[in-house]
């Protein structure tokens, strides 16, 4: 029960595996050899790592707030304007969206990541390249944009299934379950699959 309630993994979905979580906890039991209260604390040796992290939220907090106030994504958005656009205006929205939604998942998924290495549990980068270089093809995104679901899609239901196309499609099926059952979910899903299968 300690993993499905462990409060900063469980915000924002499974970024980190119950085996990884389970050997991190019994390795930190086993090699605590003082029991103080700082001994379950984030070592002195991580304290840079973590000081990058924090670092790094700081820099993207601030790059989505004056973003927020600069483009006005959420208009852009909600008003669903893309029917209207060029394709050189629907380009540059497109990259603006993506912009947005990057910034948005490095905050929501690095905040708790971050909260968890104060308690000296590691938990994967799940943003750990920019989307313009995770999105170079389909199997890169995968494996880049969310790196922690990657993970969790391939040790619970890819390899429990046999792998194979069955195990793709189902993979695929769940992600799209994740998202909103928006026209554009529902392109990108059968995009990726496609592309996947291929």
């Amino acid at each position: 029960s300690a993993f499905v309630c462990y409060f900063p993994l469980f915000l924002r979905g499974p970024s980190l595996t119950y085996g990884s979580f389970v050997s991190q906890i019994l390795y930190r039991q086993a090699s605590e050899s003082e029991s103080s209260f700082w001994s379950g604390f984030v070592s002195l040796s991580g304290a840079t790592a973590v000081s990058l992290s924090l670092l790094k939220m700081v820099v993207y907090g601030i790059l989505m707030e004056v973003s927020m106030h600069t483009f006005y994504y959420p208009t852009l958005i909600f008003t669903e304007i893309d029917n209207q656009l060029t394709k050189y205006e629907w380009t540059g929205y497109a990259i603006a969206y993506l912009s947005f939604m990057y910034m948005q998942s490095v905050l929501s998924y690095g905040v708790p990541r971050l909260i968890a290495a104060f308690d000296n549990i590691k938990a994967p980068d799940d943003m750990p390249r920019c989307f313009f270089a995770a999105s170079t093809s389909f199997h890169s995104h995968w494996r880049s944009y969310h790196a922690g679901w990657n993970k969790w899609f391939l040790q619970y239901i890819y390899f429990p299934l046999g792998g194979g196309y069955h195990a793709l499609w189902l993979v695929c099926i769940w992600s799209f379950l994740l998202h909103s059952f928006d026209s554009y979910w529902v392109n990108w899903s059968l995009i990726t699959t496609s592309a996947l299968t291929i």
